[in-house]
């Protein structure tokens, strides 16, 4: 645990006797970490691995928002707002984290350090999900895609099909859907880590 305070200067931002509440926590990928609509007991600071954050829509849709890599935190808005959980969140790797609960972050109330450090990246974390939102709002993944092969002059080369849903901001499932649909229509051509635009 140390390490990852000591990687991420914790121990800057929390005084000694908060940074000893702090409790490490380990996730197995496909794990949800947090569930929509309970409640949050704490802040949880990403230090290892990565996680998606997704909504379920009413007519059972799944909304995929974001993927938060170290060093993000969340639980943070249901903590000022004292709300229940906005999203799921759910480990997309095996994941480290770092966590406090809310009865130690009391105390820091009048810390002007805390709150400075957590209205910045809060902000940062919701304006990142508002683009993302946006832009999925007004273009499907095959206009995303499409998009990303013109800006890259027809040709786009990825280390896996994660990192490009993580690039594109899409889930796994719809990628893999949609180059199967854009192959299919002849519009593109898939090689091992390659996609072109025929």
């Amino acid at each position: 645990m140390n390490r990852y305070i000591n990687k991420f200067q914790l121990n800057n931002l929390f005084p000694k006797d908060i940074i000893k509440k702090f409790s490490l926590k380990h996730f197995k990928r496909g794990e949800y970490i947090l569930v929509t609509n309970h409640h949050s007991k704490g802040i949880y600071f990403l230090v290892d691995g990565e996680i998606e954050i997704s909504y379920n829509l009413y007519n059972g849709t799944q909304l995929y928002l974001n993927i938060l890599t170290p060093l993000s935190i969340f639980g943070d808005i249901e903590y000022i707002h004292n709300s229940k959980i906005l999203f799921d969140v759910v480990s997309k790797t095996d994941t480290s984290i770092l966590y406090i609960s809310n009865e130690y972050l009391n105390n820091l109330k009048n810390d002007s350090k805390f709150w400075r450090f957590l209205a910045i990246e809060s902000t940062k974390k919701l304006i990142s999900t508002n683009k993302i939102i946006f832009s999925k709002s007004t273009l499907k993944a095959k206009e995303l895609l499409l998009n990303f092969l013109n800006e890259n002059n027809g040709e786009i080369y990825f280390k896996n099909l994660d990192e490009l849903a993580k690039t594109l901001n899409i889930s796994y499932r719809n990628l893999t859907r949609t180059i199967r649909k854009l192959q299919e229509e002849n519009l593109i051509r898939k090689e091992k880590n390659t996609i072109i635009l025929k």
